[in-house]
């Protein structure tokens, strides 16, 4: 039995997925451990997410590290260039010689798992967001991504933030009644917005990952016609709609066709939030076309393993 295989991995701000596969592309097994964003997390918590969803997926593919080819590391908080040191031989002591290691942005690896190596553009609005581009001579660049402290418009965090502070504005009768003043406060077992202060001030429950984790009370609200959260999930279809639009114009597309492939949690909302974005993507680029991925960007870093480990031809699937 031929043993050699690869993994690719997408790392995200709230989840690592690695997933394993043959060298026909065929997966043979997956593993999931906590978040391993480059820049957020520290990291030994990285290469610790890292063993872990590996370990799991070369178990359930039957498989050891000495049966690895290669290994994509597809992840957040990654972009060549920006932190000199982030480089293939920080991942090493996972993955002795002779396992080929490639890096690539979490947001790359979506891109390549919806439309492999054509053009389009990669949405990704999850903890955090970004664009990224390819056009069809294989330009690349990138929009937003730039965390949440300086970005991540339109990300689960920043509508949760807004959620959060729109109960608070509500409370001072700053803002409109929103179902939001009662239930983000339950979400931390307290019942006032007042409440929430203690909370972000003496505990970390209000965090990036506590901020995200609010994103679906805001869809569950908007779907109850809660006016304030609906304008919260408008608010951030406008911004993901810019990050989009404004890859396609650096990469001059706006009058071409291409596909446009949105993944991440945000986009769970359904058409609250891609109606709204599929027209304002549609207003600059007429010709684009808006959907959900199809597939895991854990395939699109699958795929970039299988070219470094020298595979030109894949004809399994995930």
């Amino acid at each position: 039995m031929e043993r050699a295989v690869v993994a690719g991995v997408d790392g995200g701000g709230t989840k690592t997925e690695c997933w394993v596969a043959d060298l026909q592309g065929q997966v043979l097994g997956r593993g999931t451990a906590r978040g391993a964003n480059l820049l957020a997390t520290e990291r030994a918590a990285v290469q610790a997410a890292l063993q872990e969803c590996l370990s799991e997926a070369l178990q359930a593919a039957g498989r050891t590290v000495e049966d690895l080819r290669a290994v994509c590391l597809a992840i957040a908080g990654f972009w060549p260039g920006r932190v000199p040191d982030f480089t293939p031989e920080l991942f090493r002591s996972l993955f002795p010689e002779p396992i080929h290691i490639r890096l690539e942005p979490d947001v790359a690896a979506a891109l390549q798992s919806a439309v492999g190596d054509g053009p389009g553009i990669a949405l990704i609005a999850g903890t955090g967001s970004i664009a990224f581009g390819r056009d069809a001579a294989g330009s690349t660049v990138r929009a937003g991504g730039w965390g949440h402290l300086l970005g991540d418009e339109g990300s689960a965090y920043w509508i949760g933030l807004r959620a959060a502070q729109a109960a608070l504005r509500s409370a001072d009768g700053r803002e409109a009644e929103t179902m939001l003043a009662t239930t983000i406060p339950a979400a931390f077992g307290v019942a006032r917005p007042e409440e929430l202060v203690a909370i972000a001030h003496q505990t970390d429950r209000l965090g990036k990952a506590g901020m995200a984790a609010l994103a679906p009370l805001v869809s569950q609200a908007a779907e109850a016609g809660d006016g304030v959260a609906a304008a919260i999930l408008a608010a951030a279809a406008n911004e993901l709609a810019l990050l989009a639009t404004t890859a396609a114009a650096r990469l001059g597309m706006c009058q071409e066709r291409f596909p446009v492939v949105a993944a991440g949690g945000v986009f769970h909302a359904g058409e609250r939030i891609l109606a709204p974005l599929r027209e304002q993507i549609g207003a600059v680029c007429p010709h684009a076309s808006l959907s959900v991925a199809p597939v895991r960007p854990a395939w699109g870093a699958v795929l970039f393993a299988l070219k470094e480990a020298g595979v030109t031809k894949v004809v399994g699937d995930q």
